[in-house]
Parts: C-alpha cells; sequence; structure tokens
C-alpha cells in the first residue's frame, strides 16, 4: 500500500499528466489558419477531429485532477491516522508505567482504546 508521501507524490505526477494531456491539443485550431486551404469536406473533418480532440483531453485532465485530489484526501488520511496511532503508542506507554508502579492489589486504569482501524489502503 503507498504511504502518505507516496500517494503525494502521485497526486503531483497526476497534476503534470492533466497539464500536459491539455496542451497536447493546444494551439491545433490555430494551425487550421489563413495559410491553409480551407472548405469542402476535408476541413469539417479536421475541425471535427479538433473539436473531439478538445473535448477528449479536457475531460480526461479533468479525470486525472479528480484522482490527483482523490490521492492527496488519501495522503491526509495516512497522515491523520499516524498521527492517532502515535498518540495512542505515547497514552499505552504511560499507561504500562502507571499500571507497572501500582503496589499489588491496587487496580490498574483503564488501558487506552487503540484507534479504529482505518481504511485498508492506509499504510504507515
Amino acid at each position: 500500500m503507498p504511504t502518505a508521501s507516496e500517494f503525494e507524490q502521485s497526486a503531483l505526477e497526476l497534476d503534470r499528466a492533466a497539464e500536459d494531456t491539455e496542451s497536447l491539443v493546444a494551439g491545433a485550431r490555430e494551425l487550421f489558419g489563413e495559410n491553409v486551404l480551407s472548405g469542402g469536406g476535408l476541413s469539417r473533418l479536421v475541425e471535427s477531429t479538433i473539436d473531439v480532440t478538445e473535448r477528449t483531453t479536457t475531460s480526461t485532465a479533468a479525470e486525472l485532477r479528480e484522482l490527483a485530489n482523490e490521492c492527496r484526501s488519501r495522503a491526509s488520511e495516512c497522515r491523520a491516522y499516524a498521527a492517532e496511532l502515535a498518540a495512542y503508542n505515547e497514552q499505552l506507554e504511560a499507561w504500562q508505567r502507571e499500571r507497572n508502579a501500582l503496589p499489588p492489589g491496587v487496580a490498574p486504569p483503564r488501558r487506552p482504546t487503540r484507534p479504529s482501524r482505518p481504511a485498508s489502503w492506509v499504510e504507515i
């Protein structure tokens, strides 16, 4: 499972891929300008192809950004669980010290509760 930093790195790469995807078609329409013979079926085909390509790259870039946001969200959840687990471990150590210092016959304090199990993809 990826760690928080790996999720963050993936988010950056997905953002870059979204930018690269959008740039693939940037300027294509301008290339179909004054110096190009236009009109007829071929012009309509080229314009239609550019339209489809623009829609495809725009939707693909949006999907890549959604995936990047999901990666950032998962990184945040990994970090939150790591913080909860660190706090629990500190509480557990303090509880063990307190319990070990008790005289015989004295009931120990209540053991700290471990944080709820995170999603299966959380790795710390």
